[in-house]
């Protein structure tokens, strides 16, 4: 992770055939902290990129990590735009395509949060909510919409939920238990094949 002394960057690279890989191209970089990451590709050669930065570059703060995303088509990276400006933690960034459009989910202030590309308007998966802050959920594009996967702690152990997203109704489902029992489920994934 990189600080104010030391920074980091963000870059892509594809493969170049045989074996070989193009250079790489920096999609953001500056003297904070980049924290996590996601990517996804889209239809026609759309590519998407979110991360979470650390802007004061002090990995003891949390209430500066914000959302940062980049667009790409036919591998040429528009701008980094960031996202948030809040006075909250921003952290686990996820993506999905839905149509032509990405789809964020990733944690504000600790709840699942999440907003569409083209209509940026951040709102909560479900207003109650505690889930394991320590495992990233994970998302994929579904027909419809999109599945969120994540664990729960409960009364004996942590389960592995669902929730899905309806892009008509612009809605999540209510999360369904994956599992149920006294174990801790600790890492999930979500594909859709």
């Amino acid at each position: 992770v990189g600080t104010a002394a030391s920074g980091d960057r963000v870059c892509f690279t594809a493969t170049a055939g045989a074996g070989q890989w193009q250079p790489p191209v920096i999609l953001w970089e500056g003297p904070q902290g980049v924290l996590d990451l996601s990517a996804v590709s889209g239809p026609d050669g759309l590519l998407y990129a979110a991360w979470i930065v650390d802007e004061d570059g002090d990995p003891t703060t949390r209430a500066d990590r914000e959302l940062y995303s980049c667009t790409a088509f036919s591998r040429i990276w528009g701008p980094p735009v960031r996202l948030t400006r809040d006075a909250v933690e921003d952290a686990d960034p996820n993506l999905a395509t839905i149509g032509t459009n990405p789809f964020f989910v990733w944690r504000s202030g600790g709840a699942l949060t999440y907003a569409t590309a083209g209509q940026w308007n951040p709102r909560r998966v479900h207003q109650i909510e505690a889930e394991d802050a320590d495992v990233p959920p994970t998302l994929a594009a579904i027909p419809g919409g999109a599945a969120l996967v994540y664990p729960l702690p409960g009364s004996i152990g942590t389960d592995v939920m669902v929730c899905t997203y309806d892009t008509a109704q612009d809605q999540w489902s209510a999360p369904r238990p994956l599992t149920a029992d006294a174990d801790v489920e600790h890492s999930v994934a979500a594909v859709h094949d």
